[in-house]
């Protein structure tokens, strides 16, 4: 075997163990981000059960929006959210956008937004460089 036929070799086989064995990017803040993704999209899917339940008792299909489920959960910490956008911020954001948000469906609200911080905190592996 020539010296130039055993190099290539070493360098695949160095590139092929790397690959193996390369840590995945992002680190601890990665995982808290996976953690809070899967703890809001598993909130939305039991809103979303919650909601199912209460259509088989009352056979009406009602889906609490995100507003009254805050509204139920701490209605102080809704206020206090509402002041400060409003006064410090921009009533225009809270009147046209939050607003609109916080009467969509809960379930979908929260498991859209589990699902994107899922789906931007993937694991991804480093790229190759020889």
């Amino acid at each position: 075997m020539t010296q130039p036929e055993s190099d290539a070799k070493t360098v695949a086989r160095a590139a092929r163990e790397l690959i193996l064995t390369e840590k995945y990017i992002g680190g601890a803040a990665m995982i808290v981000w996976r953690i809070i993704g899967w703890i809001v999209f598993l909130a939305g899917l039991s809103v979303l059960v919650r909601d199912v339940v209460a259509w088989f008792d009352t056979k009406i299909w009602a889906p609490i929006a995100l507003g009254q489920l805050w509204y139920e959960l701490d209605r102080s910490s809704l206020n206090l959210v509402q002041a400060v956008i409003q006064r410090y911020l921009s009533p225009f954001l809270w009147d046209r956008i939050i607003l609109n948000i916080l009467l969509c469906w809960a379930s979908a609200v929260l498991i859209v937004i589990g699902a994107s911080i899922l789906l931007l905190t993937r694991a991804r592996r480093r790229q190759l460089r020889i």
